[in-house]
């Protein structure tokens, strides 16, 4: 150990002491809350700023910077790193990430390219050449960055060059690879960028904030923890694996000593460190952690998992180990928890309040998975890396990827699938597909649909990527242990499903609607369902069971009336709903306090015929997104009042004159605020006290709205702005916001996204005095504008008001006509039965 390590770890446990001695309690039991913390990367601080120089200064002609390294160096990180710098950000107007991966398909990364550059929906029928075109074009006359991670072939750069124009704005593309040979035959201006490994000091240091987080490392762990650090040979990967190891043990020197003492006997090569490192994580895993990690394996390379339906494939698993059932959902988050503490999973986004909203498998994790699962007869995954051919059999679980590959070679591997299912329809547990990252539905179904029905003992069956034709009432009825069922198709019904009696988690995508039968509270497991459901009033039974274990329930349609309430307390559990409600009368009354346990409502008001709506929310609710509301005062001031509402989202919603006032109100708990689509938006008025802990604002093709009140410049908690498809003169006041928060606060930590022009420096013709005239006259004539559209809408309503009466009058004299053809009718046919009788007394 050389004598400048040496110094640096001394000056370490010098600091180390200092803080044990400034804070006695920092450290404790093993047993303790997990954090979601935004983790800065240790030893990157001198390559970050070098590739920061490279992207922002130098020559105008688009450059290359490829950083090279082995697996588990650190290359996404650093480029991560560098990516979300906020120099970086403000320099761009563009900024694009990109995964490539060994198996890639063009057309699939030209869309997501584009939706990023763009962020908007297209035809999915369009060819790769179309996609590239409008990619070019797109990209043109804009400073972009454009980062591609993990390529493994020059052969991808080749595909996607053409669509990068170089304007000589400064464009710049990132590039990380584990082969030079590529970054080199890439290279246009820029050396290949080769990361060097961690010093034994930052390993050290790496190895305490995995183990520690923030907290002081005992000094009775430092001998033991430069012993591990030094095992680790310098690379970020396996450090924080064993870190993950040790963090999830006793902090106890035995531990530490056997962890020590296991790595002493692993003599390989620096190359096999990594996966070492991955088969030991395995082996101190706890054994109910153990399937839940085998199962990542189903997720395709890089794929970005969401949190939520991770936790709903392990609670139809069955992998919870809980006896309570209300605290299903909770079990399963701990265990996604402690896996992302040990390091084998990882966080990609995390959600307003911290919680993981997506996570990401490490390349040699997944490859560990893929084996284990296999040796183990956990799971057989079929793609591209076992040429779509199972190779055993006896699993449990059977996942398909449906990627290009599979779709152009279908009735060959249809062969080899169909066999694998017939001799394994007894074992099989779960049959899953999983289809490209974010490509759309895939509509030519494999023969294993027409196999299902065989399958008598699955728990689990995902096939919500295809688009299935098939007669799904045939394929259900002989599956009865079903826990897990989502499926894409044209129709749904509900009596399919009503055997199910083990059925927790029904997610159908289904282009027509499903009217909900008077049986479906026989479903008394149900615990989350996504399906569009009507439920017609008058037909609902009120007296069956109440469904007590749904937790989440998106898709619910009703028309309010009198029977809105009683349907709502047949979920007195519910957390998370989607609700559409059909109201055609002049006032509309939204009660929903029924819901007391509800935390996130999405309300769609497409089928409400008035702006007079009154809500009601319950006190719980911390998400709320409203669709084609009418936002009134009252309703901004109910909004306002709810005491724990963290995230507000209003799309394609109005305001009351255009104007979105709220001087009077205080959303004392609300974190994120996003408004997009409102193309009526003009002007809003806010106080400092309005969002006093705001943290980040969206807006979004809020094309009227002239500016962003300037009194969040003393907001002291935001974070972020970003600005979409809006007014220069909106991204002006953000940027004025941004330097009043600055002089406020001494810091500049408010990052603002889209703002794509005020921050060029070179961009031409940029004269203050003539934008300030130009935006004058133009809100003079915005103004003149508004008043005749105010006079317009005046005139209709007078107008409006005269036809209803003229309507009501007519509807009136039609009644009255009524009555009279009635009481005509009435006497008509009393004489006539008066003159029947006569004729009939007369005859006998």
């Amino acid at each position: 150990m050389d004598s400048a390590i040496t110094k640096e770890i001394k000056l370490t446990r010098m600091e180390a002491v200092k803080n044990i001695s400034e804070n006695p309690s920092t450290f404790g039991s093993a047993q303790q809350s997990i954090q979601i913390i935004e983790e800065e990367p240790v030893g990157f601080e001198d390559d970050a700023n070098r590739i920061i120089q490279l992207l922002t200064i130098g020559r105008k002609e688009l450059d290359i910077i490829s950083v090279v390294g082995m697996a588990g160096l650190g290359k996404t990180t650093l480029a991560k790193k560098v990516f979300k710098h906020q120099s970086v950000v403000l320099h761009f107007d563009v900024r694009v990430w990109c995964t490539i991966s060994q198996t890639y398909d063009v057309r699939e990364l030209l869309f997501d390219i584009f939706k990023q550059v763009e962020r908007i929906k297209f035809d999915m029928d369009m060819d790769s050449s179309d996609i590239a075109d409008m990619l070019r074009k797109s990209l043109k006359s804009k400073r972009y960055l454009i980062v591609l991670d993990d390529i493994w072939e020059d052969l991808a750069w080749d595909d996607l060059r053409l669509s990068f124009p170089d304007d000589r704005y400064g464009s710049r593309i990132i590039l990380t690879t584990r082969l030079k040979q590529v970054a080199m035959q890439v290279k246009r201006y820029s050396e290949p960028y080769c990361l060097r490994f961690l010093t034994l000091a930052e390993s050290w240091k790496l190895l305490q904030k995995k183990v520690f987080q923030k907290k002081a490392c005992p000094p009775e762990f430092w001998d033991l923890g430069l012993q591990v650090a030094e095992y680790c040979k310098g690379l970020p990967l396996v450090i924080i694996l064993i870190g993950g190891i040790i963090a999830m043990s006793e902090k106890i020197v035995s531990k530490w000593s056997e962890i020590a003492n296991s790595l002493k006997t692993r003599v390989g090569a620096i190359e096999t460190k990594s996966d070492e490192a991955v088969e030991l994580s395995y082996r101190y895993l706890p054994n109910h952690l153990k399937p839940c990690l085998l199962y990542l394996g189903r997720f395709p390379e890089d794929y970005e998992i969401r949190a939520s339906q991770l936790i709903l494939f392990w609670l139809g698993e069955g992998f919870a180990q809980c006896s309570d059932e209300r605290r299903l959902e909770e079990v399963v988050e701990g265990y996604l928890m402690d896996l992302i503490s040990s390091s084998l999973l990882m966080v990609s986004k995390t959600a307003s309040n911290g919680k993981v909203k997506y996570c990401k498998v490490h390349d040699k994790v997944r490859e560990f998975c893929l084996n284990k699962a296999e040796e183990e007869k956990f799971m057989q995954v079929v793609g591209s890396h076992n040429q779509y051919r199972p190779s055993a059999c006896g699993e449990q679980r059977l996942c398909i990827y449906a990627d290009s590959k599979l779709r152009k070679n279908l009735d060959e591997i249809d062969m080899s699938i169909n066999d694998y299912l017939t001799s394994n329809s007894k074992s099989l547990r779960s049959l899953l597909v999983t289809n490209d990252k974010t490509f759309g539905l895939y509509h030519n179904p494999i023969c294993v649909f027409s196999l299902v029905r065989h399958l008598r003992l699955l728990r689990v069956l995902d096939l919500m990527n295809f688009h299935v034709e098939y007669s799904w009432y045939e394929v259900l009825r002989s599956l009865h242990f079903l826990r897990y069922l989502a499926v894409c198709c044209r129709e749904f019904e509900f009596y399919w499903v009503l055997h199910l009696s083990h059925l927790e988690t029904l997610l159908v995508n289904t282009v027509s609607g499903v009217r909900a039968p008077s049986t479906i509270w026989k479903l008394t497991k149900l615990r989350h369902v996504s399906v569009g459901v009507h439920f017609p009033m008058r037909k609902t039974n009120f007296g069956e069971p109440k469904l007590e274990n749904l937790r989440t329930f998106n898709g619910i349609y009703y028309e309010v009336g009198d029977g809105t309430e009683r349907l709502l307390e047949r979920f007195p559990n519910l957390q998370e709903l989607s609700l559409v409600p059909q109201c055609r009368s002049k006032i509309c009354s939204l009660n929903l306090q029924v819901l007391t346990e509800l935390q996130s409502l999405f309300l769609s008001l497409l089928f409400v015929k008035t702006k007079f709506v009154q809500f009601s929310f319950p006190s719980s609710l911390k998400k709320l997104a409203l669709y084609m509301a009418h936002v009134s005062r009252g309703a901004t001031s109910t909004i306002a009042k709810l005491p724990i509402l963290e995230k507000l989202k209003f799309d394609k919603c109005t305001f009351d004159k255009n104007e979105w006032d709220v001087t009077e109100s205080e959303f004392q708990a609300l974190k994120v605020l996003r408004v997009q689509s409102a193309d009526t938006f003009r002007k809003w008025h806010a106080s400092e006290s309005s969002f006093p802990v705001l943290e980040i604002l969206v807006l979004k093709s809020c094309s009227r709205l002239k500016k962003i009140p300037y009194s969040f410049g003393d907001v002291q908690t935001l974070k972020s702005i970003d600005v979409l498809f809006s007014n220069a003169s909106v991204e002006a006041s953000a940027f004025k916001i941004k330097e009043d928060l600055e002089a406020n606060t001494g810091c500049d930590n408010l990052v603002l996204y889209g703002c794509r022009y005020f921050h060029r420096e070179e961009k031409e013709g940029e004269e203050t005095e003539v934008e300030s005239e130009n935006e004058a006259r133009e809100e003079e004539k915005e103004e003149e504008v508004e008043k005749e559209e105010e006079r317009e809408a005046q005139s209709k309503e007078a107008k409006e008001r005269e036809i209803e009466r003229e309507a009501q009058s007519k509807e009136a004299k039609v009644s009255e006509r009524r009555k009279e053809d009635t009481l005509f009718l009435f006497i008509f046919l009393f004489s006539f039965h008066i003159i029947s009788r006569s004729q009939l007394y007369l005859c006998q």
